[in-house]
């Protein structure tokens, strides 16, 4: 049972349910919309090349996704507000699909005119952020006010929460993201601990051993979440058990159009004429061996 309008969802497991009604599909998937992005963050992982995805391919996966029984779909990028038919494809989602649509952005292209064309058409966003006022500005070469003005449009159309990157220069800023976080009445935290790739190294063990106390200490009313590749040893969030049909709790489906385990996975199988469900055999057969 699932709501896409809150995300809740309610699992009821005393029933025995025929294989061929099980889902088929994950659970959730992440959409790299583009890889093309107005900022040029250190940081980021997104290839620097301007692949997007082809519109109506993209519909056909969201309804062989919806059929499949994914609940929700995250659209990311690089900025997915660059891609050139962003509002089409969120309202065809809404529209065509029983799926909840998120996105997760920077945030700077949120202005009154994109909030009006999105509203009704999505159901939750995340903006991605490394800290407030002059850290942030710093890390991103953008007006820390012009954010937060944005946000205070976003909350009239849909809910939000923050993304926060942990590394060894973010980590000291992680309190007034909190205090930021709960001024803008963001809906959570999110907790995104940084993860190796070909442009930086993972977060080192100190930072991350002070992170695992400061999650342990936390009294506050946010709502904290942290990234299910980090979430061992957490207890704000555990991670889901190793089974053999694990893969289908989440995918990832990059701008170039193959399908991966994450967004962090360097192997994938690119999705051709036979749709989402043949890749994912291809992946689960490469898995078993």
């Amino acid at each position: 049972m699932f709501d896409r309008a809150t995300g809740w969802n309610l699992l009821l497991d005393e029933f025995s349910i025929p294989e061929n009604s099980l889902a088929t599909m994950p659970t959730n998937v992440s959409i790299a919309l583009t890889n093309v992005c107005d900022l040029a963050c250190i940081f980021c992982y997104a290839p620097k090349n301007r692949n997007e995805l082809d519109f109506d391919k993209l519909c056909s996966w969201l309804v062989e996704l919806d059929e499949g029984g994914t609940l929700g779909i995250g659209f990311g990028g690089g900025e997915p507000t660059l891609y050139k038919r962003f509002v089409d494809v969120c309202s065809f989602a809404k529209k065509e699909t029983q799926l909840a649509v998120t996105f997760t952005t920077h945030g700077h292209r949120l202005n009154k005119s994109l909030l009006t064309q999105l509203e009704y058409k999505v159901n939750f966003v995340r903006v991605s952020l490394e800290g407030t006022e002059s850290l942030y500005e710093y890390n991103r070469n953008r007006s820390f006010k012009e954010l937060s003005d944005n946000l205070t449009s976003l909350k009239n159309v849909c809910g939000f929460g923050l993304n926060f990157l942990v590394n060894s220069d973010t980590f000291d800023a992680i309190d007034s993201v909190v205090e930021f976080a709960e001024k803008m009445d963001a809906s959570e935290l999110l907790l995104l601990p940084q993860q190796e790739t070909k442009m930086v190294r993972k977060v080192d063990p100190n930072t991350e051993g002070m992170l695992r106390e400061w999650v342990k200490a936390y009294r506050g009313n946010l709502k904290l979440s942290i990234s299910e590749s980090s979430a061992q040893g957490y207890n704000i969030c555990q991670p889901k058990a190793h089974t053999r049909n694990s893969i289908f709790s989440y995918a990832h489906i990059d701008a170039s159009g193959v399908l991966k385990n994450n967004s962090y996975s360097t192997w994938g199988v690119s999705i051709g004429e036979n749709g989402i469900s043949k890749a994912l055999k291809e992946i689960l057969t490469y898995k078993a061996h």
